[in-house]
């Protein structure tokens, strides 16, 4: 927000007026380096667009949500590969301990969110001596790397800070990029990223389309949050009667009245000296129920500008509410429509991606399992599949609940209430969760 004072031509000179305005970012591609001085692409203003994405991704309780579902359903509920490639020890470990640390599954929702947050992911591959095997791969933040300069078309190397904002203690570190005939990095990198028309070294995610309104619907929150703590309620409009001399002067007035009268500490009773009943000023109450039903319209409007950024057709799916429910068959098919058009592409990218590692080291591929719309894990791994017939919001109830119990929060009886008593489920079916009956 900022103060802007009208100009002296457009106001009777024995008069000033005081308001508030705010500019919004048009919403365009980050810069990249356009001269050569460093070995690096810089990615946005000051080399630091993966932040402005964290930022947009963290204050954002709505885009967060279904980042994190998308993410969820593009990494899966599992792999599924040959039986017979258990004999082979080789896969046994790459499926296991891919770094030495995490298994697979693990390591594909790590990169299914950077995927989902930043339109792109990373993978370190070591490969051995004589450069015939990768012997282990891991997870590389993707926020953390920068693309090397293309030669002939191609990117030969990428380069990894833990702080690209602070490199003086944090160098960047060159590694190649992946090459079957690279004979001279032992540590290479796949950095995958979403193509987007304009940006051929970095990635971008669809929903930064809609940045304006993630920061609109923040705004209007944090906005209520303050009315809320605000002592200067109901709104009021001052209009003085007489002109200050300076611009000083001016400056001083709004200061003070901001300081006195607004916020936790301001005063709740306003007093006013003036000379005389000509130039008291004169106070009006805004109409706040006004301005409140446009504050909803607005924020039913970005909430929809997200949403559509993001491709959902059907809110339910991520626990938004909307006039009406989803039936059984309407659920699936809704859900089936989004996966399959919207984050099945991402998933089978991901997959192709870690099937290249398994080729080179001539070892048998693997897929990733779709999750099931009303599919949740038990506390052995396995599957539980619910009858199709909750909506979006119970279920994402549903899994938090559960993790709850994963992590002692709460105990397997309070949860199985919580499930009847608040969320609607059936005792059977909610004692069926965790492999229970009633009795």
């Amino acid at each position: 927000m900022k103060y802007f004072w009208q100009k002296e031509e457009e106001i009777d000179e024995d008069s000033y007026q005081i308001g508030l305005s705010s500019e919004a970012d048009d919403i365009t591609l980050p810069e990249l380096s356009e001269s050569r001085t460093d070995e690096w692409v810089d990615f946005g203003e000051n080399n630091l667009f993966p932040k402005e994405l964290q930022s947009l991704y963290i204050t954002s309780p709505m885009n967060q949500a279904i980042i994190n579902r998308k993410a969820l359903m593009m990494s899966g509920s599992g792999i599924e590969f040959e039986q017979n490639a258990l004999i082979n020890p080789e896969f046994v470990k790459m499926i296991e301990f891919p770094d030495g640390k995490h298994d697979l599954e693990q390591l594909l929702k790590k990169w299914s969110l950077d995927s989902q947050t930043y339109g792109s992911y990373a993978i370190e591959v070591m490969l051995s001596k004589d450069f015939s095997k990768i012997t282990k791969f891991k997870y590389v933040d993707a926020s953390n790397v920068r693309s090397g300069w293309m030669i002939n078309g191609e990117v030969k190397d990428y380069y990894y800070s833990e702080d690209w904002d602070n490199i003086a203690k944090y160098p960047p570190k060159r590694i190649g990029a992946f090459d079957m005939n690279n004979k001279s990095d032992y540590n290479q990198m796949i950095y995958v990223s979403k193509e987007t028309i304009g940006l051929k070294y970095y990635g971008l995610p669809s929903w930064y389309s809609a940045k304006n309104s993630i920061l609109l619907n923040t705004g209007l929150t944090t906005n209520y949050l303050t009315d809320l703590n605000n002592g200067f309620s109901p709104k009021i409009a001052i209009k003085f009667k007489q002109k200050p001399k300076t611009d000083q002067e001016k400056d001083d007035i709004v200061s003070g009245v901001k300081k006195s009268y607004t916020g936790k500490k301001g005063e709740r009773i306003m007093s006013i000296f003036s000379k005389n009943a000509e130039l008291s000023p004169d106070i009006q109450t805004l109409d706040n129920n006004q301005a409140s039903e446009q504050w909803l319209a607005v924020s039913e409007n970005s909430t929809q500008n997200i949403l559509t950024a993001h491709g959902v057709t059907s809110p339910e799916l991520f626990g938004v509410s909307v006039a009406g429910k989803l039936g059984n068959a309407e659920l699936e098919e809704a859900y089936n429509i989004f996966f399959n058009t919207i984050v099945r592409p991402d998933q089978l990218t991901l997959q192709k991606t870690i099937n290249r590692i398994f080729k080179f080291n001539d070892l048998p591929t693997i897929k990733i399992k779709q999750a099931q719309v009303l599919e949740v894990e038990s506390e052995d791994g396995s599957s539980i599949d619910k009858e199709k017939s909750y909506n979006g919001a119970q279920i994402t109830s549903a899994v938090t609940i559960m993790q709850n119990v994963n992590e002692g929060i709460l105990t397997e009886q309070q949860a199985i209430q919580f499930l009847i008593q608040m969320l609607g489920f059936e005792e059977e079916q909610a004692y069926g969760l965790f492999g229970k009956t009633k009795e």
